[in-house]
């Protein structure tokens, strides 16, 4: 009878695998300062601008901390928008529509923004989870597993959004309602196409700038 030898650095090796695979099945891993990362999950939503206008569609992808909880309970998550592209909508039928940061200022007014615009974002929200809910590590966002409750809000299965995100990682809390943004921060930026104004910031803190031919 031949006998299969396997030598002692073949099985380290096996032993390696079979551990790494394990703790890569096990779901989002602490990180340092008892943070826990989830995500990235690719995301494609319209984008509303200071008018309350569809004035792009964004495609993106979302990653979650969740930071240690609260000492009253509650939850503080990060959502962070990497890889953030944009196309600009214009009216809808070839012709411009309102400018993302029209109704921010008097000086914004009168500014408009055609149709095929691309350029690129990237921001945050922080939002908070009130007291009475627990985090579950898994879940993941829109995928075809949990749809459709784990994707909540999602248009199509395997749409990540935040408030799916949410269901699934909170369950029983409603975003807008028992979770909700405190805080954000987002920037667009385009180059050239025959625009005069660049840049425009979306904050919590005040908007500035604007994307306008």
């Amino acid at each position: 009878m031949k006998r299969s030898l396997i030598s002692m650095a073949s099985l380290v090796s096996i032993m390696l695998f079979v551990v790494a695979t394990i703790a890569g099945a096990a779901g989002p891993a602490p990180q340092v300062g008892g943070s826990i990362i989830d995500g990235p999950y690719a995301s494609a939503t319209p984008d509303s601008g200071s008018c309350g206008n569809n004035w792009a569609v964004d495609l993106f992808n979302r990653q979650f901390e969740i930071l240690p909880q609260n000492p009253d309970g509650s939850w503080t998550v990060k959502q962070t928008f990497l890889k953030g592209k944009f196309s600009s909508l214009g009216n809808g039928q070839s012709g411009s529509g309102d400018s993302p940061g029209k109704c921010d200022s008097p000086a914004n007014a009168s500014n408009q923004l055609k149709e095929g615009v691309t350029g690129t974002f990237k921001g945050s929200f922080t939002i908070t989870v009130q007291p009475g809910f627990s985090y579950v590590g898994v879940g993941g966002c829109g995928t075809l597993a949990d749809w459709p409750v784990g994707a909540g809000q999602g248009s199509t299965p395997g749409d990540c959004t935040t408030g799916g995100w949410i269901q699934a990682h909170f369950p029983g809390a409603v975003y807008g309602s028992t979770a909700t943004v405190t805080s954000y921060s987002i920037t667009y930026k385009a180059k050239g196409q025959g625009l005069t104004v660049f840049t425009w910031t979306n904050s919590n803190a005040g908007d500035s700038g604007d994307i306008a031919n």
